[in-house]
């Protein structure tokens, strides 16, 4: 029977696919004459819900309508919390919008399907959506944002790739996730790495240093930002903060962000009863309320084992400001680091004791501490043009069909 059904599955791909490569040629001929220039058609959630995926989709859709026609099919319910309701609309708009919308609308020859690719059941919406892009002929463009399918290999996913071929393209955050995609699945498509950092590159100019004051500034405030989870560091962050005072450093912590669980709750209320003014938790920021916490912070603190935690933005952001980011070197982390990487902790060394160790030293020795601010900022610079590069070359592959320099071929 299994055997049985893996033959139908087969089948059914086989069939797909050259259901879809001969619609495909006959669209391109009909287009062959058009002298329009091809559109991009950007199919997933898009804000709100305010997450580093979407965030990054909305930020590739300004990027590419700069120089081209964008179309967003947007899946998202409008809702600024992530549930049950966002899921179900998820699908309600997909197939009774967006998909239908894809199927029936006009597009010149060499247009593009871009999507984030989803997790867990929601990858069949990503699966529906290339189905009908590659019988509509589009170019299919699919970009990984966790590790979640990359660390514990999918059946979904490996079905998925069964859709897509050599005109495809795989948007990967650092090299390393690359890597660790081939060893998981068979990638019939070519590859591109484009990072999270897109995010900072619409700021063209870094924030840097106020004034010399602030580089020069002792290390007095450490800070914490991210949905405020166990996963995530959150007690290992506080665990920190008390080791650090037992040792008879007077300095202060604060945490920003929405408190996901009741451990965590009950771990930060302890902490303002025994610091008072010294403790402090400001809740979910966004806007000049982050780059506020961002600018009164001395170092960040990101000890985040979340299981589906990629390239978080959150810490080019720290930097961004000047803050060396103590945090653990999983995932593309070590890609935001650079050269850098001494701020990094393993995934199997104690984080709390390697942090406090760091922490200390940087306050016995300003001097060192100063050289890190530094650092801080100029790693920002270099991740927003290596960004802004990823995203010139990704226009020039969509709108012009560039392929130097950008596009990693398949194996």
């Amino acid at each position: 029977m299994v055997e049985s059904n893996s033959l139908v599955q087969s089948v059914f791909v086989a069939s797909f696919i050259s259901l879809g490569n001969f619609t495909s040629q006959r669209h391109l001929c009909k287009s062959m004459n058009s002298n329009k220039k091809p559109i991009v058609a950007i199919y997933g959630v898009l804000p709100p819900p305010v997450t580093g995926m979407t965030v990054c989709t909305e930020r590739i859709a300004e990027s590419l309508s700069s120089s081209g026609s964008v179309r967003r099919l947007n899946l998202s319910d409008g809702s600024a919390k992530i549930g049950r309701s966002l899921m179900i609309r998820k699908f309600i708009n997909a197939f009774l919008i967006a998909l239908p919308r894809l199927l029936l609308s006009s597009r010149p020859a060499g247009s593009v399907l871009y999507m984030p690719l989803n997790a867990s059941a929601s990858i069949f919406l990503n699966i529906a959506a290339i189905i009908v892009g590659r019988i509509r002929g589009y170019r299919i463009v699919i970009h990984h944002h966790v590790y979640a399918y990359l660390n514990n290999k999918s059946r979904l996913v490996s079905f998925l790739n069964y859709f897509l071929n050599q005109k495809s393209l795989q948007i990967v955050l650092c090299p390393g996730m690359l890597d660790l995609m081939r060893r998981q699945y068979r990638i019939r498509s070519s590859c591109a790495v484009v990072p999270s950092t897109i995010m900072l590159s619409a700021d063209n100019n870094s924030v840097g240093p106020k004034d010399n004051n602030s580089i020069k500034r002792p290390l007095l405030r450490m800070g914490h930002l991210s949905n405020l989870t166990v996963s995530k560091g959150a007690l290992e962050v506080i665990e920190t903060f008390v080791l650090v005072r037992n040792q008879g450093h007077k300095i202060k912590l604060v945490m920003a962000g929405p408190i996901c669980e009741p451990e965590v709750e009950k771990a930060i209320a302890k902490c303002q009863t025994r610091f008072g003014n010294d403790f402090e938790y400001r809740g979910p920021l966004y806007g000049p309320a982050k780059d506020e916490f961002f600018s009164e912070i001395d170092v960040f603190l990101f000890p985040t084992r979340y299981k589906n935690e990629a390239q978080p933005i959150v810490l080019s952001e720290a930097f961004q400001h000047g803050n060396p980011a103590i945090t653990i070197l999983r995932s593309c982390i070590p890609s935001l680091l650079g050269d850098n990487k001494h701020w990094g902790v393993s995934i199997d060394d104690d984080y709390v004791a390697e942090a406090t160790r760091k922490i200390v030293h940087w306050i016995n020795t300003p001097n060192v501490f100063q050289e890190e601010r530094i650092a801080a900022y100029k790693q920002a610079d270099l991740l927003r043009e290596g960004a802004q590069i990823a995203l010139n070359a990704f226009a020039s592959w969509v709108y012009q069909g560039s392929e130097d320099g950008f596009v990693i071929p398949p194996r």
